[in-house]
């Protein structure tokens, strides 16, 4: 098998994490082609670091974990505790979907 090499902008999120994304897609492109595919409209996003920042943007409720940087927290609609403290069980009770 040939692997074909493909030049495409890559952008590090964080120096410390081995996370990077290709800056050509994010989370909110992917959602969004799977609410196409399926019909739908809405979502909801969780999110803690700025690789999603977009999806949290775009989300009709987007919820920051507690351990979430700050960037993230400004763009969300509610902060929840951190993953660890069962933040995302937490905000599920919350908005009662639970």
């Amino acid at each position: 098998m040939t692997r074909k090499k493909v030049n495409l902008p890559v952008v590090v999120i964080a120096q410390d994490v081995q996370t990077a994304n290709i800056a050509i897609i994010n989370k909110k492109k992917g959602i969004e082609k799977m609410l196409e595919y399926y019909n739908m409209d809405g979502y909801v996003a969780f999110g803690d670091s700025n690789n999603d920042l977009e999806m949290m943007k775009g989300a009709d409720i987007s919820i920051c974990l507690g351990q979430g940087l700050e960037t993230v927290k400004k763009v969300s609609t509610y902060v929840t505790d951190e993953v660890l403290e069962d933040g995302i069980y937490n905000a599920c009770k919350k908005y009662k979907w639970i």
